[in-house]
């Protein structure tokens, strides 16, 4: 952690006042990059990387089967396809399951900056992109071998959430 250049250790279980403590000391650290724009910015990512895996840790969802439920971690999920009223989910393995919840509630609960609605029918997960393709309309490509569209009205809002 020091050859990192930790600010402080996030221990689990995670306590709500530890974290806020540790967040309130990178807050003063980052008061004192005021002027050093070069490693304030490196500092930020580093500290934005941090809260995006405290996030990420634990977090499993749930879809129900025939015999049961599945829990899964939503980095597993390529994309999301609406099926009507249910969700098809098309996993990075190749598996899909059908839910009865709506593309909207999978929306909802999935992380908003690796998880992007590209269609009124799709969502797809921003770190199983491998390509975007301009041919007979706009497709996201994803590393599973899918061809997932995307709406002529959400192209920019993809290449900005890509180029972020």
């Amino acid at each position: 952690a020091f050859h990192a250049n930790a600010v402080d250790y996030i221990l689990k279980p995670i306590d709500p006042d530890e974290l806020r403590l540790s967040v309130d000391r990178a807050l003063d650290r980052v008061r004192l990059f005021r002027g050093r724009e070069d490693e304030r910015d490196r500092y930020r990512e580093d500290l934005g990387k941090a809260v995006h895996t405290v996030r990420d840790q634990g977090q499993r969802l749930a879809v129900d089967h025939a015999r049961g439920f599945k829990l899964f971690d939503p980095r597993e999920i390529s994309h999301l396809e609406a099926d009507g009223n249910c969700t098809v989910i098309h996993f990075r393995d190749g598996s899909r399951y059908l839910d009865t919840r709506t593309l909207k509630v999978y929306e909802e609960l999935l992380a908003a900056d690796r998880f992007l609605r590209v269609h009124r029918s799709h969502v797809i997960n921003l770190d199983g992109l491998k390509e975007y393709l301009r041919e007979d309309g706009h497709w996201a490509l994803m590393e599973d071998g899918a061809r997932v569209p995307i709406a002529r009205n959400r192209v920019e809002d993809f290449m900005a959430a890509v180029r972020s």
